[in-house]
C-alpha cells in the first residue's frame, strides 16, 4: 500500500516541504502499542500515513482513525489536557507534530500551518457529523421539517420571533469574552476575525435554524437562550437542549451542504453574533493570523462537544436512556 501523506505537507513547494519536515517526527509502531494516554497533558499531534489506530474514552471504543487523517488535535493548545487515549490497531507509521513545533510554525507563519488547521478542522465536522447521523438513526430518523403547524404552535407558546433593534455589541469582545478569540492575539487579528460577525438581537420565538434545510449561517449565543427541537411525524417536538450564553452553533452546515438536523428557536429575547457563509470562508481560507485564530477557536469548540458526545454515545448500550443527554450534547454546535 502506498503511504498516504497530509496535503498541508504535499501541497507546499519543495523548500517549505524541507522545513516542515525539520518539526516532523516519523515513527514506526506496532501494534497494540499505547500513542497517546488522557492522564498526560497533550503534546503530539500524530498523522497516520499508514495502518489504523484506536480512540478510548472512559475505557470505550470511541473512534478509528486510518491512513490519511490526524489525531491528538488537543496538541494545538499548549495547556490543554488530552481527553482521549489512543492505540495502534495495526502497525502504523505515523508523523508526528510536537506541541511546541506547531506554536514555532504557527509563530512563524510557517506555510504548512493554514492547511494543517484545515485539514483538522474539516475533519472533526465531518466526524461529529457522523456521531449526530448515529445518534438521529437511533432516535427520531432522518431531519424532518417542522410544518407550518407546528411554527404557528411555537409563535404562540414563545412568540412570533423577528429582529429587534438592539444596542450594538463589540464583536471582538464579545468573542473574546467567550473565549472564540484568545487573550494573547492582538486588537489588530481581534477585529479581522470580528467583522465578519453581524451582531442580531431577535426576539422570543425567532427561528435561527430549520432542520431539513441546508442552512447559510453560524451563530454564537451572547445572552439570552435558544431552543434546540426536533420535529417529529405528529407535527409534534422533542426537546433537545437548551442553549447558553457563548454556545457556538450551526457550524455544520457551513462545511458542507448537509441538511440542518434539529431546529434552534430562540426561547427569548436573545443576542447573537451571525456568522454567514461568506465570512466562514472568509477565514477559513485565510492564511494569515485572522485565519488561524479563527480555526483553533472553532477546532476547540468541535474537541469539546466530540469529547461529551462520544463519551455518551460510547455508554448507550449499556445505559439507553442517555440517548437524549448525548442528542442534547450534540446539539452544542452540529446542527
Amino acid at each position: 500500500m502506498e503511504p498516504v501523506y497530509p496535503p498541508c505537507l504535499t501541497d507546499l513547494d519543495l523548500p517549505d516541504q524541507r522545513s516542515a519536515a525539520s518539526f516532523l517526527e516519523e515513527a514506526e509502531v506496532e501494534a497494540g502499542q499505547l500513542l497517546m494516554h488522557d492522564d498526560y497533558e497533550a503534546h503530539c499531534l500524530a498523522y497516520v500515513v499508514r495502518g489504523e489506530v484506536e480512540v478510548h474514552l472512559d475505557g470505550a471504543v470511541v473512534g478509528r482513525a486510518s491512513a490519511g487523517e490526524w489525531v491528538g488535535e488537543s496538541a494545538l493548545f499548549p495547556q490543554a489536557a488530552r481527553k482521549a487515549t489512543v492505540f495502534a490497531v495495526s502497525d502504523c507509521w505515523l508523523l508526528a507534530l510536537p506541541t511546541e513545533g506547531y506554536v514555532a510554525m504557527r509563530l512563524g507563519e510557517h506555510r504548512m500551518v493554514p492547511g494543517l488547521e484545515r485539514e483538522i478542522l474539516a475533519q472533526q465536522l465531518d466526524r461529529l457529523r457522523a456521531v449526530g447521523e448515529r445518534l438521529a438513526a437511533g432516535d427520531a430518523g432522518r431531519p424532518h421539517p417542522p410544518g407550518p403547524g407546528l411554527l404557528g404552535r411555537l409563535a404562540a407558546q414563545l412568540g412570533p420571533g423577528g429582529l429587534l433593534s438592539g444596542t450594538p455589541l463589540d464583536a471582538a469582545e464579545v468573542l473574546r469574552a467567550h473565549g472564540l478569540i484568545e487573550p494573547e492575539e492582538s486588537a489588530k487579528v481581534a477585529a479581522r476575525v470580528a467583522r465578519h460577525f453581524a451582531p442580531q438581537t431577535v426576539a422570543a420565538g425567532t427561528l435561527l435554524c430549520r432542520e431539513g434545510e441546508a442552512g447559510d449561517e453560524m451563530y454564537v449565543l451572547h445572552a439570552g437562550s435558544i431552543d434546540v427541537l426536533k420535529a417529529r411525524s405528529d407535527d409534534t417536538w422533542a426537546p433537545l437542549a437548551t442553549l447558553r450564553s457563548g454556545a457556538a452553533f450551526g457550524l455544520s452546515t457551513l462545511h458542507s451542504r448537509h441538511e440542518r438536523m434539529a431546529s434552534c428557536v430562540a426561547a427569548e429575547g436573545s443576542v447573537l453574533l451571525r456568522l454567514d457563509r461568506d465570512g466562514w470562508q472568509a477565514l477559513v481560507r485565510d492564511d494569515g493570523p485572522a485565519g488561524s485564530c479563527f480555526r483553533r477557536a472553532m477546532i476547540r469548540v468541535l474537541a469539546g462537544q466530540l469529547a461529551e458526545t462520544n463519551a455518551l454515545v460510547a455508554r448507550l448500550a449499556d445505559e439507553p436512556t442517555l440517548l437524549g443527554r448525548a442528542t442534547a450534547a450534540f446539539a452544542g454546535g452540529s446542527w
